[in-house]
């Protein structure tokens, strides 16, 4: 008597597996849909029905890196002999798998338990232990998994051309709204947002001028800007903005990335795209942005640094070492006051006194004529580095031009020579690209002339300390050193004796 023959002596159990990919076309059936179709067929064959297993929105390719929960317990549950039923009852044979060798396991182990297969839309039970049974799935196995193939590519290709088109895709960034085709629904491009794209622009400004992102979130909070999910910007969102190649106009494409992973550190030169929607943000100014927050000495959250000027900026004149603030408290049970010393306490200074004089050193290097030749010489560079970047764009272009007149006719012997010629001077530009980007000392973050002292006082600290850091370095003013005093005491001799700037003392 066969498994089939025996099944229909007595009432058996049977359990659903029901698995839908993600579907934006809404024209597949949904798991709900498809328990309901897997109910009626269990009813009408007067089996009992068990708990089903369940995976929403995760596709059962070996294209999907998303892990099927349920599918795993499925198998668990056959290793372990306790399905506890004796019909698998799927939809149709790729709601199991769509990948070979996973559907000859899944088939082994009902073999080997003994339970049978009910497929809804064959109207049809099978029985794995028999061969022409368990031929039958193993073709539909073969055919399962050729269609996902074929998916991917079309997939693949689907994606390079909208990308190569500059259209955009995924989620629309914050301060973009998208535009569809009347006619047709389909969307065609993405415009700034009146309301919203201020807000993007101001963001870029401040990080540029050296605005903490958790200051910045405070203010946009108290502005009434909102996300998405209407609650008000994180610091770590804005940062996330920050980075996103979409306001400057860029299209990234990375073929063969996979959803969900974390590809901003894979994107080169070559994945960025001109788009075919309008900027929020200047190139120049999103590539500023991009330096400051690779910069490794960018920290937010530095315990006794952040809120003192000269903190980590000041050096000793003896050692050579950082000028850290501490709370000082003099003998004789005196009130403690707030001074700067280095770690080995060779030297030691008011903080209100330092932190006057080097501001005074300060606004008067941002005042001077210096600072306008320095200014003149960084502009020189960033129109250099902008030419750079518009060859290297150019010849991104010219590749997608060579690579259509493949499809066009050009040989590809002719082709490929054109290529390698072209390859060849987008790695020149790049790599000049590359050497170009180094900020130099306080780009973007402050203009010489009279009124730098009003801008100074509205300045938050974290930028006042970032413009600190360049001003009092070998590429502008110089170090600033405080030197140790004579037999008068540490806090006897007037400040403007103790300070030194650029040569070591």
């Amino acid at each position: 008597m066969t498994a089939l023959h025996e099944a229909a002596t007595r009432v058996l159990v049977a359990r659903s597996y029901l698995r839908v990919s993600e579907d934006r076309s809404k024209q597949r059936r949904s798991t709900s849909e498809q328990d309901t179709e897997n109910t009626r067929a269990i009813s009408a064959q007067g089996w009992v029905q068990g708990e089903p297993y369940r995976d929403d929105g995760i596709s059962a390719s070996r294209y999907s890196d998303k892990i099927r929960d349920d599918f795993q317990r499925l198998i668990d549950d056959l290793q372990a002999r306790e399905f506890g039923a004796d019909v698998l009852v799927l939809w149709e044979t790729s709601r199991g798998s769509r990948e070979m060798w996973e559907w000859v396991m899944l088939i082994d182990l009902l073999a080997a338990c003994g339970v049978l297969v009910h497929v809804t839309t064959h109207g049809r039970t099978y029985d794995p232990r028999n061969w022409r049974d368990r031929r039958s799935l193993l073709e539909d196995g073969v055919d399962n998994e050729a269609e996902s193939a074929k998916v991917s590519m079309r997939t693949t290709r689907t994606a390079a051309a909208e990308a190569a088109a500059g259209r955009p895709t995924g989620k629309c960034p914050y301060g973009y709204k998208r535009v569809y085709d009347e006619n047709t629904g389909k969307m065609v491009t993405q415009v700034p947002d009146p309301e919203t794209a201020p807000m993007v622009r101001d963001l870029y400004e401040r990080i540029a001028k050296g605005h903490a992102l958790k200051a910045i979130a405070r203010d946009f909070a108290e502005q009434g800007y909102r996300n998405g999910k209407g609650e008000p910007f994180s610091g770590n969102h804005l940062r996330y903005m920050a980075r996103q190649h979409a306001y400057t106009g860029l299209r990234v494409h990375i073929p063969g990335r996979k959803a969900g992973q974390d590809w901003r550190h894979l994107i080169k030169a070559e994945h960025l795209i001109e788009a075919n929607w309008e900027a929020i943000v200047d190139r120049d100014l999103f590539w500023q942005v991009q330096e400051i927050l690779d910069n490794p000495d960018r920290k937010t959250t530095r315990p006794g640094r952040a809120n003192h000027l000269l903190s980590h900026v000041a050096v000793c004149g003896v050692c050579g070492a950082w000028m850290v603030w501490r709370n000082h408290k003099p003998a004789r049970d005196r009130k403690p006051v707030e001074i700067y010393q280095c770690r080995d306490g060779h030297v030691r200074v008011f903080e209100e006194d330092l932190d006057r004089l080097g501001e005074d050193l300060l606004l008067a290097y941002l005042e001077g004529e210096a600072l306008a030749d320095d200014l003149a010489a960084q502009e020189a560079d960033g129109a250099a580095l902008r030419q750079a970047r518009a060859d290297a764009a150019a010849l991104r272009a010219r590749l997608k031009e060579i690579a259509g007149a493949v499809a066009q006719g050009l040989s590809i012997q002719t082709a490929a020579a054109a290529e390698q010629d072209v390859l060849r001077a987008l790695r020149a530009a790049e790599k000049r690209e590359k050497d170009l980007s180094s900020p130099a000392a306080l780009r973007g973050l402050i203009e010489p002339g009279p009124g730098v002292r009003g801008r100074w006082k509205s300045t938050p600290l974290a930028a006042k300390r970032a413009i600190a850091r360049l001003v009092f370095s070998d590429d502008a003013l110089g170090v600033l050193r405080v030197l140790p005093t004579d037999s008068r005491g540490p806090f006897r001799v007037p400040i403007e004796e103790r300070v030194q700037i650029g040569e070591e003392a």
